[in-house]
Parts: structure tokens; C-alpha cells; sequence
């Protein structure tokens, strides 16, 4: 049985039904998400027969692209889902979306592109 919003005093625990049932309902919601997830078609044509790699890490913001190329060095385009300083109105598309490119040699001599799109 998931606990959420249990507390503990005196060494014991306690929790109501109702965050017993939400911990039950929450468990089966993230189980439901991990089956069901599908990567976003546009990526998964992307990187089809493509030497790119496309990086996601569950519950984070970053997203990345990569490639090795045949000298050993590494290419890297990063950005975010939203802007972490973003606090303008959710209604309003955002204008531009920022972005790095990230170029490394084998000899660890690396160049960094901070980048931005406008609309």
C-alpha cells in the first residue's frame, strides 16, 4: 500500500483513507504514463536512420540531441522545455526559444553557441 502524505510521530505512522486512496490513485496514474508514453512523432522521424541521439530523463526540463562524429568529437544541441524564468502569461506563445550547441574534441577543447529562434 502507497502512503502519501503520511507522517510519522513517535516512530509511527499515520495516514487518512483519503491520502491512502490518493496515494493509490497517483501510483496507478504513473504506471498508466510509463505504459503508455510514445516519443513525439516529429523526434522519432528525426532520429530514425539518423546519427543523432535523442536524450530525455524522466521528470526533467533538458532535452539534448547528440552525435559522435568519426574523429571522436562530440555534438551536442541542448534546451528546455519552458524557460525556467519564464513567468509571462501561459495564454501568449513565446516569441523565441534559446537553445546550446556544444562542439567537443577528442582533446577536450570545446566551443559552446548560445543560440535563439525568433518568430
Amino acid at each position: 500500500v502507497t502512503r502519501v502524505a503520511a507522517r510519522q510521530v513517535a516512530g509511527r505512522q499515520f495516514a487518512s483513507p483519503a491520502a491512502i486512496k490518493l496515494g493509490k490513485i497517483l501510483a496507478q496514474e504513473a504506471q498508466h504514463e510509463k505504459e503508455q508514453y510514445q516519443q513525439a512523432p516529429i523526434i522519432a522521424e528525426f532520429t530514425k536512420g539518423s546519427p543523432w541521439k535523442f536524450e530525455h530523463k524522466t521528470g526533467e526540463v533538458n532535452l539534448s540531441l547528440t552525435q559522435t562524429l568519426d574523429d571522436k568529437t562530440k555534438v551536442a544541441v541542448e534546451w528546455q522545455l519552458s524557460s525556467p524564468t519564464d513567468m509571462g502569461d501561459e495564454d501568449e506563445p513565446e516569441e523565441s526559444n534559446e537553445f546550446t550547441i556544444t562542439v567537443t574534441k577528442p582533446s577536450g577543447a570545446t566551443v559552446v553557441f548560445y543560440c535563439s529562434t525568433e518568430r
